[in-house]
């Protein structure tokens, strides 16, 4: 399921973006592949596994972008070790917010799935 969502955020992104198209579809497609691997083995209630979990995702995401710039862009690329760290930092940093806004949401819209979905670690 990762998989799907990230591969539609990224033709979302990479359609109003300009730059090589299809870079940001294959590297969400990878994060949300690998996101769903981990989607058993994350406590989605603890803020500490949220925010290590978002860094390296993003960490992922941010690496596997400049690796597929860096190979087939002939632009030169201005991505420098600054923002490599700044958005898996950024993206951590605010992961318990997100996480929890989400959960509300969830709860308030859908209260059958949010039961399911945190069996009670609310």
């Amino acid at each position: 399921m990762g998989q799907i969502s990230g591969f539609t955020l990224g033709i979302f992104s990479d359609t109003f973006l300009i730059g090589l198209f299809g870079a940001n579809a294959f590297c969400y497609t990878l994060s949300g592949f690998i996101s769903g691997l981990m989607k058993k083995k994350l406590d989605a209630s603890q803020p500490k596994a949220q925010m290590l979990f978002m860094f390296f995702i993003s960490f992922f995401y941010s690496v596997s972008f400049l690796v597929i710039n860096s190979v087939f862009s002939s632009e030169t690329n201005e991505f420098s070790m600054k923002n490599l760290w700044l958005l898996p930092i950024v993206n951590a940093v605010f992961a318990p917010l997100i996480f929890a806004l989400f959960r509300k949401w969830i709860f308030l819209w859908f209260p059958e799935l949010g039961q399911k979905f945190y069996r009670g670690r609310c």
